[in-house]
């Protein structure tokens, strides 16, 4: 697996087609925010897609789940 602080490219884009988020970190930046021994990609979106309130789905939303890539 990867971690975040040995991601290759110099930035990291995240979006969400449910919710329309669009995030780009530059590699550096993104390794602080959720930690550079943080597991790619999985681990790493749900540490910095945490507050959004699709993450767990629920009535609120038709059920919908957030769907960062």
């Amino acid at each position: 697996m990867t971690r975040a602080a040995d991601y290759p490219f110099p930035r990291v884009r995240i979006e969400c087609p449910k919710c329309g988020r669009k995030d780009s970190y530059a590699r550096e930046r993104f390794a602080t925010l959720v930690g550079p021994d943080t597991q790619l990609p999985d681990d790493a979106l749900a540490k910095i897609s945490a507050d959004c309130p699709k993450r767990n789905g629920g009535v609120d939303f038709g059920g919908e789940t957030c769907r960062a890539i």
